[in-house]
């Protein structure tokens, strides 16, 4: 198994999750896994969405205890800032990622990135 063929796997087996999201009410999202040889170990993660259809991530529920520490502010939570020319939106922060805490989704794609902190302050046109 090389890792082309993990990633690829990967995606099949999110496109055939999908269906259950709208059937079950919840968020899915691939979180890493690892492979060897001949194994692929896919980790997955399951939130429920709350009545405003957002998922309830632990990285989500986090932000406004620990966003200070960071540099943010709990309103920064679903704000949105420019970098390198994409519109990025704010959805959580884990504090077990020190060097890029922050989670962020591309818009309009929603493709998943992590940020370090200081940078996303700056984007928001702060001080750090």
């Amino acid at each position: 198994m090389d890792r082309l063929t993990a990633k690829q796997i990967t995606e099949a087996m999110m496109a055939q999750l999908r269906p259950l999201e709208k059937t079950f009410g919840v968020q899915i999202r691939a979180k890493g896994g690892r492979f060897g040889a001949t194994t692929l170990e896919a980790r997955f993660e399951i939130a429920e969405l709350g009545i405003d259809g957002v998922a309830a991530t632990p990285e989500r529920a986090g932000f406004a205890d620990a966003a200070r520490f960071f540099g943010l502010k709990p309103e920064d939570l679903d704000a949105t800032f420019k970098c390198n020319g994409d519109v990025f939106k704010i959805v959580g922060l884990s504090t077990r990622r020190g060097k890029y805490p922050v989670s962020v989704t591309r818009q309009p794609d929603g493709k998943q990135f992590k940020f370090g902190a200081e940078t996303v302050v700056r984007a928001l046109g702060r001080k750090v």
